[in-house]
């Protein structure tokens, strides 16, 4: 028997487990999506929360959020997708020594308010997605952009934690 219909079979055998492989991987990964996107639809466009590092009242005013994701095959044994989600939403906000004050204020999202970009970064290992980083992007007054490694991404409040897989 010659050896090339073996060689064959195994080359389809191979290509079969790597199809099997990516479907887990990404139905996996539209599962943090999903979990993701559904915080952000019931998140309150309007709040008032007491600051925990200044200890300030604020009154935040938030639009509605788009939430995209990406997942990408890459060449690595060890680490063989990437993914993304890249979640943009605009907000504004106004600080008060009380609650009651802070909730009297009049805060708008056109006037100076921010808009925000955050991409969390995720790699499959180990057959599981594990939280790798990403960044936060401000374009407003003051703009910014900040690296987070995962540690920081968990110390976050708000419906950004649906999104971190865990």
């Amino acid at each position: 028997m010659s050896k090339k219909p073996l060689l064959c079979l195994a080359a389809l055998l191979a290509a079969g487990a790597a199809q099997a492989q990516d479907a887990t991987a990404l139905a996996a990964f539209e599962r943090i999506a999903r979990t993701c996107k559904a915080a952000f639809e019931v998140q309150p466009l309007d709040d008032v929360i007491l600051h925990p590092i200044t200890k300030k009242w604020v009154h935040r005013v938030f639009s509605r959020a788009t939430v995209a994701y990406d997942v990408q095959r890459t060449n690595s044994l060890v680490t063989p997708y990437q993914a993304k989600i890249r979640i943009e939403q605009a907000f504004n906000s106004n600080r008060a020594d009380d609650e009651a004050s802070a909730r009297a204020l009049q805060v708008a999202l056109d006037a100076g308010g921010i808009q925000s970009v955050d991409v969390i970064e995720f790699a499959f290992q180990d057959g599981k997605w594990q939280l790798s980083g990403g960044d936060t992007i401000d374009k407003g007054p003051l703009g910014t952009k900040l690296r987070r490694p995962p540690e920081a991404w968990r110390r976050l409040q708000g419906p950004v934690l649906s999104c971190l897989g865990d």
